[in-house]
């Protein structure tokens, strides 16, 4: 069969072959391996159709494949070739994203001498910048020409790794991070189960964790219990800095040292998640984080629980007095049990004076001393804060409030904004739309939790600017 081709913008794919002994005793056809005198078959330019009609575990966008295979019965020769690039590569079981990813087969490949004959190569990263590359090469024996009964080839070793130079990706469940390090991997026994060593660092990250409190694809089998894992782990997942944790109550920098690894077949994860700083948001206001810690929990799937504390301080409008009000944050992060507690120049406070203190910022009582106008300032207090956490990730800011007054005598909306533009280095705006004044411009950096730099500058009654640089520690007894 001198060829059976096909043509797309002018490029073919198709194959040509040779056979023989097609017919059996009975004059049947009967066209198998053995019968092959000589193949040679291209396949040039598929996309992603190829990949979501096959049962395969990975979806694509963007794809462009190109293939060849050569075969030659007479002198036993066996070549293959896969090149192949995709705007985004996305498997989908554990559901991770490999954007701008090149896959490259080639068989027989000579670059590791006698150790090695087939080598697949895959290549990730932005741009023309390679920011993850893995290798997998084969040790592959062959038993050409084809006969019936044995397998053509087989494989007797393999060699895996894995590089990551700030490699960025979705993670489905998780979120977004980026990562450096390696793992590695290899046997020249195939029937042994593959071990995964290495060590990996996140460099930035944005979590949101999926619902349930649950890590998506740690597990679980059909029947509801956990599966046992085709590898065994040994990874090391460390982080200091720049892992955001973000939902509609919290915005929380944390730290990571976690080892990843396997017992009998069954993940376990143990290690360190900590609190750095970061806020966290309710009734209006937000709490710095005082401490706190992210708990794995070895469940099927594997859990995640909170245990955060963070603090608001509160001065009176009225008295100026300084009230503490304390939140604890603990369990599942998509729905965490929330629990206030105050204390004030006289001790404990009660639940109303709280609620007020947060949304009034007065105490219950001193807010019965006002007319109702005083509850409309409340009701527009918390308006301002629900609108500005609505938006506020939308716009890629770190914080946004608006805090109106539209009183009898007055009436003003003061935003402040503000984000982190260096790991340390915090930058905020605040002014009154409704005023003149040209507002206040704060530059805030963090030695620590609480040891911070702070400077600003704001306008006078005369036009000129008044800047400021003040130096804070709290000192915790």
């Amino acid at each position: 069969m001198d060829g059976v081709w096909t043509w797309t913008g002018g490029v073919r794919s198709g194959f040509r072959i040779a056979l023989d002994q097609i017919w059996d005793a009975d004059r049947r056809l009967d066209i198998g391996l053995p019968g092959i005198v000589w193949l040679e078959a291209e396949l040039t330019g598929v996309g992603d159709e190829l990949f979501y009609l096959l049962p395969m575990p990975f979806k694509t966008s963007g794809a462009s494949v190109s293939a060849r295979v050569e075969y030659q019965r007479d002198s036993a020769e066996l070549s293959a070739g896969i090149a192949s690039h995709f705007n985004r590569l996305y498997l989908t079981n554990p559901g991770i994203e490999f954007p701008g990813a090149s896959l490259y087969l080639t068989y027989p490949d000579q670059q590791e001498g006698n150790s090695y004959n087939g080598r697949l190569t895959l290549h990730s990263g932005e741009g023309q910048v390679v920011n993850f590359q893995s290798i997998v090469l084969l040790d592959v024996e062959e038993n050409l020409p084809f006969t019936e009964g044995t397998l053509p080839l087989a494989l007797n070793g393999y060699s895996f790794s894995a590089d990551f130079d700030r490699w960025e990706t979705l993670v489905a469940g998780i979120g977004w991070l980026q990562i450096s390090g390696s793992v590695h991997t290899g046997s020249d026994n195939i029937q042994e189960k593959p071990r995964i060593v290495g060590k990996l660092n996140i460099d930035r990250a944005t979590i949101s964790m999926g619902g349930g409190g649950t890590l998506e694809g740690s597990g679980e089998g059909a029947s509801g219990r956990s599966s046992e894992l085709p590898v065994d782990l040994s990874i090391r997942i460390t982080g200091d800095r720049d892992i955001w944790f973000r939902n509609n109550y919290a915005n929380v920098e944390l730290s990571a040292a976690v080892d990843i690894s396997t017992a009998r077949g069954q993940l376990l994860i143990g290690g360190d998640i900590k609190a750095v700083r970061g806020g966290v948001y309710l009734l209006g206001r937000e709490f710095q984080i005082t401490q706190g810690d992210v708990r794995i929990l070895q469940t099927t799937p594997l859990g995640v629980e909170l245990d955060v504390q963070a603090e608001a301080r509160i001065r009176s409008t009225v008295s100026g007095a300084e009230y503490i009000i304390t939140v604890t944050v603990t369990g599942d992060p998509e729905k965490p049990d929330i629990a206030l507690d105050g204390e004030g120049p006289a001790g404990r406070i009660g639940d109303q004076d709280i609620v007020t203190l947060l949304t009034a910022g007065m105490t219950y009582g001193e807010l019965q001393q006002f007319d109702s106008s005083a509850l409309g300032n409340v009701a527009g207090n918390v308006l301002g804060q629900w609108l500005a956490m609505s938006i506020r990730d939308d716009v890629g800011l770190d914080a946004l409030q608006f805090t109106p007054d539209f009183s009898s005598d007055s009436t003003s909306l003061v935003v402040n904004a503000g984000k982190y533009v260096l790991p340390d280095m915090f930058v905020s705006f605040s002014s009154d739309v409704f005023s003149s004044d040209a507002g206040t411009l704060k530059a805030q950096y963090y030695f620590n939790r609480d040891f911070f730099l702070e400077g600003s500058t704001k306008s006078t009654f005369t036009g000129t600017q008044d800047p400021s640089l003040e130096l804070h520690y709290t000192y915790r007894y």
